[in-house]
């Protein structure tokens, strides 16, 4: 009994006299009197995308597999965010420039060789629709004061596509509207509440197969050129001159099918209301 007390004592004299832990200071964050200690305090996210329109303008839209033939345009995106992470969309899109890349003029002029005429299919305008997902979304800071927020955008869908093929240096051939399938991969980068940047890669799949040009079978063209008559269907007209008539019945000589991937990468910017 006797030697506990002293040890209770000295224990009592320890715990009055030991130094309390620091509190964080409401303007720095950093612990009192320790400098080496920061607190990070999380923000929350000060907007949400949920039951927002998003309009996205695509002002650059350039084909990156460009093998036999090479795209040019711009698209136009709008998305209901129905939840956070999860939209619906419809891009119509144009391409200004849709012809035969410098490959295929090379093949024709040194080995008078052409493509395929399925691989020579050109996608001149359309239309897909869809849905994205955002299965990662984070934030980082611009200096001291400005905070970004970042997506990760995953987006499929269906549509459609009107296509031609070149027939002359400045002459084409309507093939008609085919099926189109699309997936695509991106970043959105938020700035404040109502702006965003995009940058995304899609990929527009569309089988190809020609049996016609400007309605025109490869039957009405050998007619067109026998002075025989041809099908209601069979423009004749749309043909500017021999040359095009002749290549188009070169083409559709060719009983030739494939898959296309028009792969692209697209830079945007977007407007939430």
């Amino acid at each position: 009994m006797t030697s506990t007390v002293p040890l209770l004592l000295l224990a009592l004299t320890l715990a009055s006299t030991a130094t309390p832990m620091p509190l964080p200071t409401p303007d720095t964050g950093a612990p009192l009197g320790n400098e080496d200690v920061q607190v990070h305090v999380v923000e929350p996210r000060a907007h949400t995308s949920q039951g927002r329109h998003e309009l996205t303008l695509y002002p650059l839209t350039a084909q990156l597999d460009s093998g036999f033939t090479r795209h040019a345009g711009l698209a136009l995106a709008y998305n209901h965010h129905f939840f956070e992470r999860l939209s619906v969309s419809v891009t119509p899109f144009f391409n200004y420039l849709s012809e035969e890349s410098g490959f295929q003029g090379e093949l024709i002029g040194k080995a008078s060789l052409q493509a395929e005429a399925a691989s020579a299919l050109l996608l001149h305008y359309g239309a897909t629709a869809g849905v994205e997902l955002v299965p990662i979304d984070g934030k980082f800071a611009f200096g001291e004061h400005l905070l970004g927020h970042f997506s990760l955008v995953l987006n499929v869908g269906v549509g459609a596509a009107q296509t031609r093929v070149q027939l002359s240096g400045d002459g084409f051939g309507d093939t008609g509207v085919r099926f189109l399938g699309a997936i695509g991969l991106g970043a959105r980068l938020s700035l404040g509440d109502r702006f965003a940047l995009r940058l995304e890669v899609r990929d527009l799949i569309t089988t190809a197969r020609i049996a016609e040009i400007n309605g025109c079978e490869h039957a009405d063209l050998t007619a067109i050129q026998a002075g025989s008559p041809t099908r209601a269907a069979c423009d004749a007209g749309a043909f500017a001159s021999d040359v095009e008539l002749s290549n188009a019945r070169s083409l559709l000589s060719q009983a030739s099918s494939e898959v296309l991937n028009h792969v692209s990468l697209m830079l945007g910017v977007s407007v939430l209301f």
